[in-house]
């Protein structure tokens, strides 16, 4: 749960370097969470994926992000496009 807090400056502190530093955690940007890795692997332990894995058709799902993860070839994923179809059908059949 996110807790907002308002607070409020004087004009000088709000130009003053030194001022900014104490305030500096008010103002920090919260992280996107991505379910992107820096090197373009999907990860699977990130809360934003959660619900796809939790579906009744997770394991599909799971299996196949595995497989891209893990593929080598051009274009990445090319070798798992069986599993993403299989995961494909099950959430057609389970609506």
């Amino acid at each position: 749960m996110t807790h907002h807090k308002t607070i409020t400056i004087s004009k000088e502190e709000f130009d003053d370097k030194k001022s900014a530093k104490k305030y500096e955690r008010y103002t920090a940007k919260e992280e996107a969470e991505s379910g992107i890795r820096p090197d373009g692997s999907i990860d699977l332990s990130c809360p934003c994926m959660h619900s796809a894995l939790s579906h009744r058709c997770g394991h599909f799902f799971r299996l196949a992000i595995r497989c891209f993860n893990g593929s080598t070839t051009k274009p990445k994923g090319n070798d798992c496009l069986e599993l993403f179809k299989d995961h494909a059908i099950c959430i057609k059949h389970s609506s």
